[in-house]
């Protein structure tokens, strides 16, 4: 009925989620506005608690945009032809590599456990592999081609 087919549009769920983000903003907003009218932390109030949410706050927000740019996508399919057919060849597209992805994350995972439990013991004095999500990011960008140049030692070309 009416409600399978407006779950099967998957605009209508970033319609959705944008609303659900933008309305959990403006109440970390208020909320936050309140803790900011009350007494410091001198004065026995609240102050440490909005420096404990900041990871929390940045991910809110990033989650807000990046749901508000889909909704965006979603007003744009209603703008012509042309732009429907180029944004429903997008969602097809992104509909059928699911499990290409799937398999890659795999990859990217076992790689990145492979080099942290190798490294973890090593005498390397690099932090970034004693950590499983720094190994972790450090594969994906070795996997998008991003090599530390510093590390090789280079040699003079002379004319």
């Amino acid at each position: 009925g009416l409600a399978e087919a407006w779950r099967a549009n998957p605009f209508n769920i970033f319609s959705f989620m944008a609303l659900t983000s933008c309305w959990l903003t403006l109440l970390d907003l208020f909320a936050s506005s309140i803790f900011e009218l009350l007494p410091s932390e001198n004065d026995g109030g609240y102050a440490g608690i909005l420096s404990s949410r900041s990871t929390w706050r940045a991910s809110l927000h990033v989650m807000t945009v990046c749901f508000l740019s889909l909704r965006f996508l979603g007003f744009l399919r209603g703008t012509g032809i042309k732009m429907a057919t180029f944004i429903l060849m997008m969602q097809d597209i992104c509909a059928n590599i699911q499990v290409f992805l799937v398999v890659l994350m795999l990859i990217l995972l076992m790689f990145a456990c492979m080099y942290h439990i190798l490294l973890t013991g090593s005498d390397i004095d690099d932090d970034e592999w004693r950590l499983f999500g720094t190994s972790l990011w450090k594969v994906w960008g070795f996997s998008l081609g991003e090599v530390d140049d510093s590390a090789i030692p280079t040699v003079q070309a002379y004319y």
